[in-house]
């Protein structure tokens, strides 16, 4: 992969770890910027996907974050200088670890009020043309989540209250959780979803749906 020069002057470094096909990568940057050139599958668009992540918390690409870690590999990292700041991000099963300079974050929201904002275009805007809708949806979630950080927080809820919807609706022993949602009481709903996340990493599958019943709401 080739490096040319060009007047623009964001990143000065760039560094990954497992990062979709990149068992490492260490990148620096002239002040006068890059462009990156190099043949199909070589991760062009996905360094420049990993800044996305580094910047925003959030891949234009995917909505899972495990799926851009390397094959095989059980998280990933990335860290870079942009705009004259150090910034770090780790994935794994463990949780996130954000730091800025050597400060380590433990809110998103705090993380991303000390960032900027990214422009994202790549092969993949063809779909939001001519794609299904779950395309235009990531897309128009990337931009709502950077040019208003209460976006991202309501995104983030109306996620857990769908993945408690269709876990409710899948079981057919849950029928009081299931009303939440017929009913349209999306706070309950959402409450069920974070104890039945809860209950499947305890792996109490099969007492999530009892273990709701008894919550005090």
């Amino acid at each position: 992969m080739e490096i040319s020069l060009y007047s623009f002057e964001v990143l000065r470094s760039l560094r990954l770890i497992d990062f979709r096909c990149f068992h490492s990568l260490d990148l620096e940057v002239p002040a006068e910027g890059a462009i990156l050139v190099g043949d199909n599958a070589q991760g062009k668009t996905s360094i420049l996907e990993a800044l996305c992540v580094l910047v925003r918390l959030h891949s234009p690409r995917t909505h899972r974050m495990a799926t851009l870690g390397r094959l095989g590999a059980k998280g990933f990292g990335i860290a870079g200088d942009l705009w004259g700041t150090e910034r770090q991000f780790r994935y794994s099963r463990d949780g996130l670890l954000m730091k800025v300079e050597t400060e380590t974050i433990l809110s998103q929201t705090r993380y991303l009020e000390a960032g900027g904002l990214v422009v994202w275009m790549g092969n993949e805007d063809l779909e939001l043309v001519r794609g299904p809708g779950e395309g235009r949806r990531r897309y128009l979630d990337f931009l709502g989540a950077q040019i208003d950080p209460a976006y991202r927080r309501s995104w983030s809820r109306y996620r857990r209250a769908l993945r408690a919807k269709n876990l409710l609706l899948k079981r057919r022993s849950s029928a009081r959780c299931r009303n939440y949602v017929v009913r349209g009481n999306f706070d309950r709903a959402r409450r069920c979803s974070n104890r039945i996340a809860s209950s499947f990493d305890r792996g109490a599958c099969a007492a999530c749906c009892d273990c709701t019943a008894r919550h005090q709401w």
